[in-house]
């Protein structure tokens, strides 16, 4: 799209704009930054909690085969206690893990695309903004 720059007749004018566009740019900066650490962190979160879920479930495979094998008293209750923790553990990581799926990831990318696509347009301005006032001010 095309700015109506040259409409714009005087450099006080243009240094207020691009005093909010500037800042406005340095925002998505900040902004595709965090996006950027948030996406490239999925990957290493997800093979973690994959390796979490995969030690519950074999704990819980664990528990699974003494239970049944124990005397009624402390211990099996015990024992039943920290199989039901796995069990909320287990659900916990799963939900977890649903956040890091492959949508995630891919809502991840549109949100950093958009962004770039933000401050290419800011920059661009910004751009054709200081060009202006360039020549404002040596014609005047």
């Amino acid at each position: 799209m095309e700015y109506s720059i040259t409409e714009v007749t005087s450099a006080e004018d243009i240094t207020k704009l691009l005093i909010t566009l500037n800042k406005e740019k340095e925002s998505l900066e900040y902004r595709l930054t965090g996006l950027n650490r948030s996406h490239n962190l999925m990957g290493s979160a997800s093979s973690s909690l994959a390796n979490d879920i995969q030690s519950v479930t074999s704990q819980m495979a664990n528990y699974d085969t003494q239970i049944p094998n124990m005397l009624e008293g402390k211990l099996k209750d015990k024992a039943i206690l920290e199989r039901k923790k796995l069990d909320v553990k287990l659900e916990m990581l799963e939900q977890k893990f649903d956040n890091y799926d492959s949508i995630a990831k891919i809502q991840k990318e549109e949100d950093v695309n958009t962004v770039q696509s933000e401050l290419t347009i800011k920059t661009t301005l910004i751009a054709a903004l200081e060009t202006r006032r360039t020549e404002l001010s040596t014609s005047s």
